[in-house]
């Protein structure tokens, strides 16, 4: 498991931990170069990648319960101090989305409770997030996927859409 101390994490490391971290969800025949979470997550959906049975040294970075753990850490890094490390809130709407889509793991309740929280504490960040979540909604891929452990992030979204929409 990866050992991280959070006194550690800070404003101008945390983009590049919580990437670093993702990467370990993204199976590594779909990992791009890009350093981003996001160019990584399209790679994966555009060529459909499923998370079936995966080479030996992989098998525990796919394991559920690893995932599970992973997507936790993540989540009490960024959400800190009521997010003090947090400096870019587009960013990390696209991190809760991105993990919506790549968690494969049962963090839909805890994904969900993080979008609302961030979305009604940050009013400049609800016309971002209606896009976003209108695109997750959308997406059929997602949808069909959201058994994977992430259904109610489809709660949240139709939330958001639904009371910030103009």
């Amino acid at each position: 498991m990866l050992k991280i101390a959070s006194s550690k994490v800070n404003r101008r490391n945390l983009k590049e931990i919580v990437t670093q971290l993702i990467t370990h969800l993204i199976p590594k025949e779909t990992r791009s170069s890009s350093k981003t979470a996001a160019a990584s997550l399209l790679i994966q959906t555009a060529e459909g990648s499923s998370s079936g049975v995966n080479s030996g040294n992989q098998a525990a970075t796919m394991s559920p319960a690893y995932r599970f753990e992973l997507v936790q850490r993540i989540l009490q890094m960024t959400s800190v101090n009521t997010y003090e490390n947090v400096s870019d809130f587009e960013w990390y709407l696209s991190v809760l989305v991105d993990l919506a889509y790549i968690a494969k793991a049962p963090v839909g309740m805890t994904l969900r409770n993080s979008l609302l929280d961030v979305v009604s504490r940050v009013k400049n960040l609800r016309r971002y997030a209606v896009q976003l979540c209108s695109r997750m909604l959308n997406d059929d891929h997602f949808k069909g996927n959201s058994a994977d452990g992430c259904t109610e992030v489809i709660y949240a979204a139709a939330w958001i859409c639904g009371e910030y929409s103009r």
